[in-house]
């Protein structure tokens, strides 16, 4: 008999969730400017190829040096994707630079609340006015807060924090104005599509109201 372990379901559903959640990004991604991309944690580059191809130059950015090495084996044909070691949370670019940002079942594994914050704060950084931001992260549902929990950890001790839909857009309205939310994707993970907020001043204060309103 299969016993089935709270911390550990979401690790068998990676392809099928792949299936749905890299064509909802690129459908998206088709909406939005995409000559300039920035990946934030690309990871082995699942969804990366099908990203890549629809834009003029991307940048793959991921803190795992193995990860870049795989991802760049699968874009080895394509030219314009580079690749950057680094956090999320602390982009070594320049301010303005990016049409769109994509960051696919990432925040989720950051481990603090204030680490999440400054990474979204980054994301509007290295974008150029009105760009867009694509994000997805865990969700929390029915399902999993019966099976399983809203903060723990996968094997091999790998965090993870499931954002309830107002969790997801609070953490992203200070910087960003979502304009789609797509709340249940493969049921487990959530997506945003976003647009960058303008900024007045040293003291960053924001233009317009609060996602949703």
């Amino acid at each position: 008999m299969i016993r089935w372990r709270r911390d550990t379901i979401p690790c068998f559903r990676v392809r099928w969730m792949a299936r749905s959640e890299t064509p909802a990004a690129v459908d998206v991604l088709d909406k939005v400017p995409g000559e300039s991309v920035i990946e934030l944690g690309c990871g082995t580059g699942k969804p990366t190829v099908a990203l890549a191809q629809r834009s003029n130059f991307f940048l793959a950015v991921d803190f795992s040096l193995n990860s870049l090495r795989v991802c760049r084996q699968k874009l080895a044909q394509s030219p314009h994707v580079q690749f950057v070691q680094a956090e999320i949370s602390g982009l070594p670019v320049r301010d303005g630079i990016f049409d769109t940002a994509i960051s696919l079942e990432v925040f989720e594994h950051l481990p603090s609340a204030q680490m999440r914050e400054t990474a979204v704060q980054e994301a509007a950084r290295v974008l150029v006015d009105n760009g867009h931001f694509i994000i997805s992260a865990y969700r929390e549902s029915w399902f999993m807060r019966i099976f399983g929990k809203k903060e723990s950890y996968h094997y091999p001790r790998i965090y993870y924090f499931r954002f309830t839909p107002a969790e997801f857009q609070e953490m992203l309205s200070p910087y960003f104005k979502i304009f789609i939310h797509h709340p249940r994707i493969g049921g487990l993970v959530q997506m945003a599509g976003c647009q960058k907020r303008l900024l007045h001043g040293s003291n960053k204060t924001l233009e317009g109201t609060t996602a949703g309103q």
